[in-house]
């Protein structure tokens, strides 16, 4: 394996995939060849040391507006006076407390029950560290909104779920330019 080699491969997956993508798969191949070298002796030198990366992509900031906001609401059914009873409404809530808190969409989809005190929830496991999400008045009614929809987990969705979900929700809206995650951003804003 030489770096001529993986520098054919690098420029085979920048066809494929965005440079954000080949980025964390040389990561993750120079961490294997690291330990290949260091740890089981199996090389002399980390080939992947010696290639070019590809330039790191420009950082996203987007805040989803409120018009997007009423649009996707109004595709995925939601009603503020009606209880959730679809996987849809589901994901509307999930949505609007993410606008509200800030949550990851992980975080947000492993909530359960009894992580959720008057005031806030707790977080034990986190892309980070473990953290006490505090709750406003409306983030613990859109809570209470779920009562009745699922016993353990708040919302009943897996990430894998939720996020497809909402892709396509997003799509059916006629949206586009904003993910999920992007909600993270919408809340600092607003706060």
């Amino acid at each position: 394996l030489t770096p001529s080699h993986l520098a054919d491969w690098r420029d085979a997956r920048l066809k494929q995939v965005t440079p954000g993508t080949v980025l964390r798969e040389i990561a993750l191949l120079s961490g294997v060849l690291e330990c290949a070298k260091c740890e089981w002796g199996w090389i002399d030198t980390n080939p992947m040391k010696s290639i070019r990366k590809p330039r790191m992509p420009d950082h996203r900031e987007v805040v989803i507006t409120r018009q997007q906001v009423r649009t996707m609401l109004k595709t995925m059914r939601y009603s503020p006076t009606q209880p959730v009873r679809l996987v849809s409404q589901s994901v509307a809530v999930c949505f609007l407390l993410a606008m509200r808190t800030g949550m990851r969409a992980g975080e947000l989809s492993g909530l359960t029950w009894d992580r959720v005190k008057e005031g806030y929830c707790i977080l034990p496991v986190t892309k980070t560290t473990p953290r006490n999400v505090p709750l406003t008045r409306k983030a613990m009614r859109l809570l209470n909104k779920m009562r009745d929809y699922d016993p353990v987990l708040i919302f009943g969705l897996t990430p894998s779920t939720l996020d497809a979900n909402f892709r396509k929700y997003r799509e059916r809206a006629g949206l586009e330019g904003f993910t999920f995650h992007d909600s993270r951003h919408t809340a600092a804003t607003m706060l």
